[in-house]
């Protein structure tokens, strides 16, 4: 969602209302993708969801503007559940790579 909202100031997404989706409304904001100047910047003024996937379109609630679906360049990413969780040690502990999988090797 962060890519979502960068995207957004950047001028690369913009609302196009109300749709139906899967039988609920949802608002539709289309995704512009990154122009190629903006591709050899460092650091690149696009975010990376439009970076890497290129234009298409996310689905949100329309109340909470959390994400139902989005879809770019072919892909398609759908949210059963959507929620922000509290920063505590023991969620911050769920999202540490290392903390999950300590015995994991990095290829190089």
């Amino acid at each position: 969602m962060a890519d979502l909202r960068r995207a957004i100031r950047a001028g690369l997404a913009h609302l196009q209302g109300s749709t139906e989706l899967h039988g609920r409304t949802v608002e539709r904001i289309r995704i512009d993708p990154c122009p190629a100047k903006s591709l050899n910047v460092y650091p690149s003024p696009c975010p990376d969801l439009v970076q890497l996937k290129g234009g298409g379109h996310a689905y949100v609630d329309p109340d909470t503007y959390y994400p139902v679906e989005i879809r770019l360049s072919g892909d398609v990413t759908r949210f059963a559940e959507y929620e922000y969780l509290p920063r505590t040690a023991a969620n911050l502990a769920l999202t540490n790579i290392r903390a999950q999988h300590p015995h994991a090797q990095l290829s190089g």
